[in-house]
């Protein structure tokens, strides 16, 4: 019998850092596309990633991520991507990447 769960994504956590401090921690589940977030609710708005937001989606988690990264409209962004080994533009996939290299 096939292992159905090997298919599915474990959940992507994360944590948001002012300096060397936690301010939010995420968990996006994928397979039923629900977000668990905390936000430290002392720290200024601008430099949470959710400010102000009760329910986070997907898709807010997913823009949060585009904006930690190098813009799709780049100059020569085909040639950064391919510095970074990656075929397209993903910003999950840029943000693991540029991770990986702090």
């Amino acid at each position: 019998m096939m292992d159905i769960n090997k298919f599915i994504a474990p959940p992507l956590q994360f944590e948001v850092l002012e300096h060397d401090r936690v301010i939010a921690k995420v968990k996006l589940h994928y397979m039923n596309q629900t977000v668990e977030v905390w936000q430290d609710d002392t720290v200024e708005p601008v430099f949470l990633p959710f400010p102000g937001k009760s329910k986070v989606l997907v898709s807010d988690v997913l823009d949060y991520f585009e904006s930690r990264c190098v813009p799709r409209t780049r100059h020569h962004i085909d040639k950064i991507l391919q510095s970074m080994g990656l075929q397209e533009y993903v910003p999950t996939d840029i943000v693991k990447d540029t991770w990986r290299s702090i």
